[in-house]
């Protein structure tokens, strides 16, 4: 068994499964929880990233008037509105599933291919030119 494990690319297959198991985690939770995270990254910007409907959600904004970005939720996610007086750098949204999917498929494809066997090539030996 650990043989199976030995090449690089089965360490990083498990790592992204890992990684997908986490966000579908995330995307069962999102079916009946709302969550956000937020935290400023300088002194007039901020990061938020929200979570539900299925979706994730990450907006950077900076905020001159201390007012934020409202979001609501609906069939198809998250929807952010801007209020005035913010200022929106990074706005985006995606369904988990389009998340969860090419991490999935990418972990397949890692730990169940057949890893490529390296064989040693042999090295012609040199011609002699004396004559024995």
């Amino acid at each position: 068994m650990g043989e199976f494990f030995k090449p690089w690319r089965r360490k990083i297959g498990v790592m992204t499964l890992v990684i997908a198991c986490v966000f579908a985690a995330g995307w069962v939770r999102s079916v009946s929880t709302f969550e956000q995270i937020e935290w400023r990254t300088s002194q007039a910007n901020t990061c938020l990233i929200a979570s539900g409907g299925q979706s994730l959600g990450w907006v950077i904004y900076s905020d001159t008037e201390s007012s934020r970005p409202l979001y609501s939720l609906h069939d198809q996610g998250i929807n952010f509105r801007i209020p005035a007086g913010v200022e929106i750098t990074i706005s985006k949204r995606a369904p988990y599933w389009s998340v969860v999917l090419p991490i999935t498929l990418l972990s397949a494809c890692l730990l169940l291919t057949k890893p490529i066997s390296s064989t040693p090539m042999k090295i012609a030996e040199p011609i002699s030119t004396s004559n024995h």
